[in-house]
């Protein structure tokens, strides 16, 4: 009987702190989206240029911002020019510029992406909750998915000029 009560309550602790952050979550949901969207449906611009080139500063802002306040993103951007430098240097082909370029592109596009979960998930909630956590994992091995593939790509075009240039 004991025990069964003491159940009971750990049930309803644990619901009820459950019910706390998905209140919290949800109310941060509305404030970001629903906002943001209800404003922009009174604005009402239409397609205008103006608009466009806002929108285009606007990712120019994000871009900036991955690149100076997020370490790991730092880190393939060093890549990134290595790649580039090496693949001008050993003039590669068509094909394989644009396999580099895309998994270029993968790899940061997903980084900008993980950076954006994690700064969402962590407005949401600064407490532990194992639904952000996961999220926030998955994210981080969505991108280190994509750098180990990029890697292959890379070993795969540059390992054969590089053996060529040591014989």
């Amino acid at each position: 009987m004991k025990h069964s009560i003491q159940k009971q309550v750990f049930e309803n602790e644990h619901s009820v702190r459950f019910r706390a952050h998905l209140d919290a979550i949800t109310d941060s949901f509305e404030r970001f989206f629903i906002g943001r969207f209800q404003a922009k449906k009174m604005k009402n611009e239409g397609n205008s240029w103006r608009k466009r080139i806002r929108s285009f500063g606007y990712a120019l802002q994000g871009w900036r911002a991955l690149v100076t306040r997020e370490a790991n993103a730092r880190i393939h951007c060093v890549a990134t020019i290595a790649v580039i430098a090496a693949g001008c240097y050993f003039r590669v082909s068509r094909m394989e510029w644009i396999a580099l370029l895309f998994a270029i592109g993968l790899v940061l596009s997903l980084e900008a992406v993980n950076s954006a979960i994690e700064a969402l998930a962590d407005t949401i909630s600064t407490d532990y909750h194992p639904l952000i956590g996961r999220a926030k994992d998955l994210a981080a091995g969505a991108v280190l998915f994509a750098a180990l593939t990029a890697a292959l790509i890379g070993l795969l075009i540059f390992v054969p000029k590089v053996s060529l240039l040591l014989k």
